[in-house]
């Protein structure tokens, strides 16, 4: 372990898990535009840094900066699809990355000369706190620490809170995740595998056929990696009876206590027209974690709790689903582990009813698998694709220690609010 990777881990190792709701989050990635750091915007990427008053002395702190397609994502000239904004310039959508534990306490004092190339003073406020964040056009070193290490070759991600190993010949295959809270056996993973499934009929409903990730077989045409991110563009052909149905781009980013998968797919309206009752189903099938308990937005007080069995009070969760609006599940396995997820799915499906996927079974097959049996199985199901060529939803999973009793509704706010914003330009 090299000496600036131990620094970035003892950083987040030592820093709570989000399971209070009150306080400064130092988990959250802070995802900053040109608009909320205006004096930066238009300047040269390669030019931004940022840094922290400690003590009244200016510090660098790790940072990255992402550029942006035309659809809302990182964006890859090997996709196609157009950058938004020029190229190595910080302007449209792109986004800066900090993480929120980075920033300090300490506000540049007025009167006070500011350091070379200052642009001014992000003030970021949360829980009733404020924190803030030196902007500069160079005159300061890189941070050297990274909080996400990601081997494409290999396809092991390590951060100070997770190790995740995949098949590096199919990012879609999970075969290993591990996080340092856990208490429970640290050589079996926490998960079997990472399940998608796209379904459809082709001309007719009695021609259904089925994809998962062995036969989507998805291509790496794109990475990119930084200390607090790695995102990593994949490219698939969906084809149902011989014809190319669709082309799908599946972007997958890591971050140091979250992960997510946004899948953009286009379907020429040509073969739109010969797909039935097409859906997609996105699921995480964990390593039979017995006992583990299972809430939802649309659950109210009811809890799943997983025990090889389905009984009445999960029959109601299932039968209560999920909306767009009404997204989440959270999971806990009781033991040093949980995950939040949520979807994200586009304008044009705003509102609609999701499935909750939740299985519990001792020795099911679901394949793809490893491990016989669900324990649970937990995801989303969409029924129905939007009109036009293009559809887009994304799916996170957010990893954490167990809730040790934190109210749902509450934790899940936390996790999902924005801080308020207010930008201090040099004069």
């Amino acid at each position: 372990m090299t000496a600036r990777w131990l620094r970035a881990w003892l950083v987040l190792a030592l820093l709570p898990a989000c399971t209070a709701v009150a306080g400064w989050d130092p988990d959250k990635i802070l995802q900053l535009t040109p608009a909320q750091l205006p004096a930066a915007a238009g300047q040269p990427i390669a030019t931004l840094r940022v840094g922290v008053l400690r003590n009244g002395v200016l510090q660098p702190v790790p940072f990255q900066v992402d550029e942006y397609n035309a659809t809302g994502q990182v964006w890859f000239a090997s996709t196609g699809l157009p950058l938004k904004g020029r190229e190595g310039v910080f302007d449209a959508d792109d986004r800066l990355l900090v993480l929120a534990g980075d920033l300090g306490t300490e506000s540049l004092p007025a009167g006070v000369a500011p350091p070379a190339g200052w642009l001014g003073e992000l003030a970021a406020t949360a829980q009733d706190e404020t924190r803030y964040l030196q902007v500069l056009a160079g005159g300061l070193p890189l941070a050297t620490q990274s909080y996400v290490r990601h081997d494409v070759a290999t396809g092991v991600t390590e951060t100070p809170f997770y190790t995740l190993r995949v098949d590096p010949a199919n990012e879609l295959n999970w075969k290993h995740l591990m996080v340092r809270s856990w208490r429970g056996d640290r050589d079996t993973s926490l998960v079997d595998t990472l399940k998608m499934r796209i379904s459809g009929g082709v001309l007719t409903a009695a021609t259904r056929l089925t994809l998962d990730n062995d036969n989507l077989r998805p291509r790496l045409i794109g990475q990119r990696s930084g200390p607090l991110r790695s995102t990593i563009q994949l490219e698939t052909s969906v084809v149902f009876g011989g014809i190319p149905v669709m082309k799908m781009q599946v972007q997958v980013l890591r971050y140091p206590r979250h992960f997510e998968a946004l899948t953009h797919a286009r379907i020429p309206r040509l073969y739109r027209k010969a797909l039935v009752n097409p859906s997609v189903r996105v699921t995480l099938d964990a390593n039979r974690l017995s006992g583990s308990v299972v809430r939802t937005a649309r659950g109210g007080t009811l809890q799943a709790i997983t025990d090889g069995r389905i009984d009445a009070t999960e029959q109601q969760m299932l039968a209560r689903g999920l909306s767009s609006d009404e997204d989440w599940i959270l999971f806990d396995a009781r033991n040093g582990f949980s995950v939040l997820t949520f979807l994200d799915v586009p304008r044009e499906l705003r509102g609609i009813p999701l499935e909750f996927v939740y299985e519990d079974s001792l020795d099911r097959k679901d394949k793809p698998e490893r491990v016989a049996g669900q324990q649970p199985n937990i995801g989303y199901g969409i029924r129905g694709f939007p009109p036009g060529e293009d559809f887009r939803f994304g799916v996170t999973l957010a990893f954490d220690k167990e809730l040790a009793g934190a109210e749902p509704r509450a934790y899940v706010r936390r996790w999902r609010e924005t801080p308020a914003y207010r930008f201090r330009a040099a004069p």
